[in-house]
C-alpha cells in the first residue's frame, strides 16, 4: 500500500512539474493555482485552472480542483458536477464524493446526492469533521424530496444582487407594516449589533435574536413597551426556537402570521424560511411550516417580509452568487401566491432560478394572459350588473362614472380568477373522492384547504369592488341629476322586484323581524322607511333586515355543528385535527367525520358573515345617498360631522377587506363591526329625523341590535344600542353607556374640551374581561389603517381623567394616558386645560 501511494505521489509531482513548465510558457502556473485553492481563494483560482485544462482537459486532479472551485464559488453547478464526476471515476481523492454530493444537492438531484454522501461516509476517516455535515445533508435531502412535491407560484417583480451588508436597503416596507433594522439602531449593548430585528407598526413590540452563550446559536426573543420603559426579554420558546439557529423574525400586520428563518432539520439545506401562526387566545405558536420552493433551496434563504398594503413581499437568498453576496427578491404578494403540485424536478430547478415576471415596462397587469371571461367581455361586452333594484347595466358604456367602471372591471377580473380556482378545487375534490393513496390524500387536503382560502379572499375582494362601483355610480348619477344633466344610458325597469341573487338567498322561514328584540322598534323603523324611501327601496331594506336575521340563525347553526363535531368526551386529544386526518386513508374515520363537521361549520359561519356584510352593504347604499341629500337642507347642516365619521368607518372597512388577501375570520368580523358602526349611526339620524321632537328624544333602540358573531369581543363591537339623546349628552349620567353612545356623545359640538383616557391602538378588539373593568369605552378608526383607537371614560377636567389612569393601567392597559378633544377633534392637553380654566404645567 505504501508503495502504491508513493508511486501516485511521484506521478502527480511529475505531472505537476511538467504542467508547470509548459504552463509557465503561457504565464499560468499549476503551483500557483494549487496555492490559491489551499488558501480558499476559489474564485481567483478558476481562470488558472481553466487555462490549465485547455491543455490537459482529461487530467483527473485538475478536474477535481476545478470542480471544487466552481462549487465553492457557486457558479456553473452543472459544470462542477461534470468535472467532479470525471474525477470520482479516477479515484483521485476520497473527498470528491463529499463535494459531488453537494453539487447534486444544489441541482435538486437529491437521490443522487444521498448516494454520494453515503459513499463519502464509507470511505472517509472516522475523525473527519465533515462526517457530521454529510449526515445532516442526507437528512436535508430526504426532507427536500418531500418538500419539492409542492411549490409556491410566485410573480417575481425584481431581483438585485448586493453584498450581504446591503440587503436591508432593498426592502421598502410601508410604515404600516412595521420596521426592519439592525440591532444597533435600537440596542446599545448585549446583542449582536448586525443581526436583524423587527419592530411592529405601533412600535410597541420588538422581535430580535439573542446569541446563546453555551452554544453560539441564535434564538428569537421579544420585548414589549410598558408605560415608561420596555419589558424584560421573553424567549419565544418552542416550537419557534429549537436547538438550532432561528433568526430574521417578521410578523405580518395581522398580528398572527409569523415568519422566521432556521437551519433546523426538516429543511432543504442551509437556512430556510418558515411560517407559523400566533394564537392570541392561548398565547402560543403553531408548529412552523417550511415554505418550500422556490422560497427555499439547498442554500441559505432568509428574511421574508411582506407589505400587505402594497401587495409586495421580499426575501433574500445566497443561491447562485459568490460568498458575501445575496440576491434580494421582490414578489407580488396577493391571492396569486398559491401552492401547486409539482410536475417534475426540472420544473422545480427552473423555478429555483427565480425567473423575473415577463411584463410590459409600463404595466405589470399586461403580463397576465387574458382569461376566457375577459375574452368574452371584450368580444361581446355583455354582462348584467345591478346598480340598484331598478337599474341594470349590461355594457361598459352604460357607466357614467369612470371610477365606477374601473372598480367594476377589477371585480370582474377577480371573478374570472375565482372561477378558475373553484374549477381547480372541484377537480381536486373529485380526485380525492376516488383516491386511496395515503400520501396523495395528504397532499390533496392541503391543496383543497389552500384553494378554499384563496376563494374566500377573492369573494370578499370581488364584492367590495362591486360595492365601490355601485356607490361611485349612484353618487355620479345623483350629481348629474342635481345639475339637470342626467340622461339614463339604460332603460330603468318599472318593476321593483328584488335582485335574483337576493331572491335566491331570501329565507322563507323568517319574517322581516325574526327576533323579539326587533318587535319594539318595528313601528318606528317602518315609519322611517315610509317617510324617506320609495317602495322599491323599502323592499330592499326589509330584505336586509331579513338577511340579517338569517345570518344570526346560520351563526347559531355553525356553533351547533362545532358542538356536535367536538363532543366533550373527545376533547382530551391535543393532536391538531388536520394532522390526525392527514394520517388516515379515507374520510370514514371518526377524525374524518370531525373534519367534515369542522369544515361545514366553518363554511356556514363564513356564509353567515357574508350575508351579514351584504345586509349592511345594502343598507349603506340606500341610507348614505339619502343622508347626503338631507344634509343639503339648512336645518341639517349639522349632519356634516356625522357623515364624515360614517364615511371614515365605512371606508376603513372597505379598504380593510380589499387588503385582506386571505380569509381571516377575526378581521372579517372586526371589519363588519366598522360597517355596523356606520349603519347604526345613519339609522339613528334617520330615526330621529322621522319622528316628532318629543318622540325622537326617546327612541330607545337601533334597528340592528343582534350580532351574528359568537366571539364576545366582536359581539360587543357589533352590538349597538341607543339610549335617549339627553342621557347621551350628559357625561354625569348614572350607569354605564355602551360604545356607540359614548362615540355619539364624545364628538358633539361643545365650547369646552372633553378629556378621555386612550388605552391603546388595536388591530382587533381587546379582551372583553379587561374592558369590563374600566369606564365606558369609545372607539375611533385610524384613517388608512386597519387599526382602531380605544378610549375610556369622558371627563370635564384633566385632573378627573388623570385620577383614572392608574386603575385603567391595573386593568391591563399599561400604556393608558390622557387625551383631549374639542368638538370631536383631538387637541393638545395643555391647550385643553387652558380652555377649561385648569392650571397648566407652566403655571
Amino acid at each position: 500500500m505504501y508503495q502504491i501511494v508513493t508511486i501516485l505521489f511521484i506521478t502527480w509531482s511529475l505531472l505537476l512539474s511538467g504542467n508547470t513548465m509548459e504552463a509557465q510558457q503561457s504565464g499560468v502556473s499549476a503551483k500557483e493555482a494549487l496555492e490559491l485553492f489551499n488558501e480558499g481563494a476559489y474564485q481567483q483560482a478558476i481562470p488558472l485552472y481553466e487555462a490549465l485544462l485547455e491543455r490537459y482537459d482529461r487530467e483527473p486532479n485538475l478536474n477535481y480542483y476545478y470542480g471544487v472551485c466552481l462549487l465553492e464559488s457557486k457558479t456553473q453547478n452543472g459544470e462542477a458536477i461534470k468535472r467532479l464526476k470525471f474525477a470520482s471515476l479516477k479515484n483521485v481523492n476520497r473527498d470528491v464524493f463529499y463535494y459531488l454530493g453537494r453539487a447534486y444537492q444544489n441541482a435538486y438531484e437529491f437521490q443522487e446526492a444521498i448516494k454520494q454522501y453515503t459513499h463519502f461516509l464509507k470511505v472517509t476517516h472516522p475523525e473527519d469533521a465533515r462526517r457530521v455535515t454529510a449526515q445532516r445533508s442526507i437528512e436535508d435531502c430526504q426532507s427536500a424530496i418531500e418538500l419539492i412535491n409542492k411549490y409556491f407560484k410566485l410573480s417575481i417583480l425584481a431581483k438585485d444582487t448586493v453584498s450581504e451588508q446591503e440587503v436591508l436597503s432593498k426592502y421598502q416596507l410601508s410604515g404600516e407594516s412595521g420596521t426592519l433594522s439592525p440591532n444597533r439602531t435600537f440596542f446599545k449593548t448585549g446583542v449582536d449589533p448586525d443581526q436583524i430585528m423587527y419592530k411592529t407598526e405601533l412600535e410597541n413590540e420588538v422581535l430580535f435574536v439573542l446569541e446563546q452563550p453555551d452554544s453560539g446559536r441564535y434564538n428569537i426573543n421579544k420585548i414589549v413597551r410598558l408605560l415608561d420603559s420596555w419589558s424584560k426579554n421573553q424567549d419565544l420558546g418552542t416550537p419557534i426556537n429549537s436547538e438550532f439557529d432561528e433568526r430574521y423574525p417578521f410578523m405580518l400586520v395581522d398580528g398572527t402570521t409569523f415568519y422566521f428563518s432556521s437551519n433546523r432539520p426538516g429543511g432543504m439545506g442551509g437556512m430556510d424560511i418558515y411560517q407559523s401562526y400566533f394564537d392570541t387566545e392561548s398565547n402560543t405558536f403553531s408548529p412552523p411550516e417550511n415554505m418550500g420552493p422556490p422560497f427555499n433551496s439547498p442554500d441559505d434563504d432568509y428574511l421574508f417580509a411582506a407589505d400587505a398594503f402594497e401587495n409586495q413581499a421580499w426575501f433574500s437568498t445566497n443561491r447562485g452568487v459568490s460568498p458575501g453576496k445575496a440576491v434580494v427578491v421582490m414578489i407580488r404578494w396577493d391571492n396569486s401566491v398559491i401552492k401547486n403540485l409539482a410536475r417534475d424536478t426540472e420544473q422545480i430547478r427552473q423555478l429555483a432560478q427565480l425567473p423575473l415576471l415577463e411584463r410590459d415596462s409600463t404595466d405589470l397587469e399586461t403580463a397576465r394572459p387574458s382569461t376566457p371571461a375577459q375574452q368574452k367581455l371584450k368580444a361581446k361586452e355583455d354582462f348584467r350588473f345591478y346598480i340598484n333594484d331598478t337599474l341594470v347595466y349590461s355594457r361598459f358604456e352604460h357607466f357614467h362614472s369612470a371610477e365606477a367602471l374601473n372598480a367594476f372591471k377589477k371585480g370582474f377580473d377577480l371573478n374570472a380568477q375565482k372561477d378558475s380556482l373553484e374549477l381547480l378545487m372541484e377537480q381536486k375534490r373529485k380526485i380525492y373522492s376516488l383516491s386511496y393513496n395515503k400520501e396523495e390524500l395528504k397532499q390533496l387536503i392541503d391543496e383543497i384547504l389552500q384553494l378554499e382560502q384563496q376563494v374566500y379572499g377573492l369573494t370578499d375582494q370581488i364584492q367590495n369592488h362591486y360595492i365601490t362601483a355601485r356607490r361611485l355610480e349612484i353618487s355620479k348619477i345623483n350629481e348629474l341629476k342635481a345639475n339637470g344633466t342626467y340622461r339614463s344610458s339604460q332603460k330603468e325597469r318599472e318593476s321593483s322586484s328584488p335582485k335574483k341573487t337576493l331572491e335566491s338567498r331570501q329565507p322563507t322561514s323568517h319574517p322581516v323581524f325574526a327576533n323579539d328584540e326587533f318587535h319594539g322598534p318595528r313601528e318606528e323603523i317602518q315609519a322611517m322607511y315610509r317617510k324617506f324611501f320609495s317602495d322599491s327601496e323599502i323592499n330592499v331594506l326589509e330584505q336586509s333586515d331579513s338577511l340579517y336575521a338569517w345570518a344570526n340563525s346560520l351563526k347559531l347553526k355553525a356553533a351547533n355543528m362545532l358542538e356536535k363535531g367536538h363532543p366533550a368526551e373527545n376533547m382530551e386529544s391535543r393532536i391538531p385535527l388536520l394532522d390526525r386526518i392527514k394520517n388516515k386513508d379515507t374520510l370514514s374515520t371518526p377524525e374524518a367525520l370531525e373534519v367534515n363537521y369542522a369544515l361545514e361549520a366553518r363554511a356556514t359561519e363564513k356564509k353567515a358573515l357574508d350575508i351579514y356584510h351584504e345586509a349592511l352593504d345594502q343598507k349603506y347604499r340606500i341610507y348614505y345617498p339619502k343622508l347626503t341629500q338631507l344634509e343639503q337642507l339648512p336645518k341639517n347642516k349639522h349632519f356634516a360631522d356625522s357623515l364624515g365619521r360614517i364615511r371614515a368607518f365605512y371606508d376603513e372597512a372597505t379598504e380593510g377587506l380589499e387588503k385582506m388577501y386571505t380569509y381571516n375570520q377575526e378581521r372579517y368580523e372586526r371589519l363588519g363591526s366598522l360597517k355596523r358602526e356606520a349603519v347604526s349611526l345613519m339609522e339613528r339620524i334617520l330615526l330621529n329625523s322621522s319622528l316628532p321632537t318629543s318622540a325622537a328624544s326617546t327612541t330607545n333602540q337601533t334597528h340592528f341590535n343582534n350580532s351574528p358573531s359568537s366571539n364576545s369581543d366582536t359581539a360587543q363591537a357589533l352590538t349597538i344600542t341607543q339610549k335617549s339623546n339627553a342621557e347621551i349628552a350628559s357625561p354625569a349620567s348614572s350607569g354605564k353607556r355602551i360604545p356607540s353612545q359614548v362615540i355619539a356623545s364624545a364628538f358633539e359640538k361643545s365650547e369646552t374640551p372633553v378629556f378621555k383616557v386612550q388605552i391603546g391602538v388595536f388591530s382587533s378588539s381587546p379582551r372583553q374581561e379587561s374592558l369590563a373593568k374600566i369606564p365606558d369605552i369609545s372607539t375611533s378608526p385610524v384613517a388608512g389603517k386597519n387599526l382602531v383607537k380605544y378610549f375610556s371614560g369622558q371627563w370635564k377636567s384633566f385632573q378627573q381623567a388623570q385620577e383614572q389612569v392608574a386603575s385603567i393601567r391595573e386593568a391591563g392597559f399599561d400604556g393608558a394616558f390622557v387625551v383631549a378633544f374639542l368638538n370631536g377633534h383631538p387637541i393638545p392637553i395643555e391647550k385643553a386645560r387652558a380652555i377649561g380654566g385648569e392650571p397648566t404645567k407652566n403655571e
